[in-house]
């Protein structure tokens, strides 16, 4: 299951030149979740978007985003 997500603006550098403005983060316990991130959400997908496919969802999140990096990180170590 996915541990967070969070929305992140970038603050500098800044100007017309940078490839992007904003970034997302989600973080999840283990590498599972990100072959099907929707695997936990079928039944209440459903019950919400009763005549709708999660790939529906996933096309209109694509046509509304220009993707221009994304890169998968293993937490090595810690602390607190």
């Amino acid at each position: 299951m996915e541990r967070s997500w969070a929305l992140y603006n970038v603050r500098f550098p800044f100007g017309t030149e940078e490839k992007y403005d904003y970034i997302t983060v989600n973080t999840f316990d283990r590498f599972g979740p990100l072959e099907d991130p929707f695997a936990d959400l079928g039944e209440i997908f459903k019950k919400v978007h009763p005549n709708m496919k999660v790939d529906d969802i996933g096309q209109q999140t694509e046509a509304t985003r220009h993707l221009v990096r994304s890169e998968v990180w293993q937490l090595m170590d810690e602390t607190q």
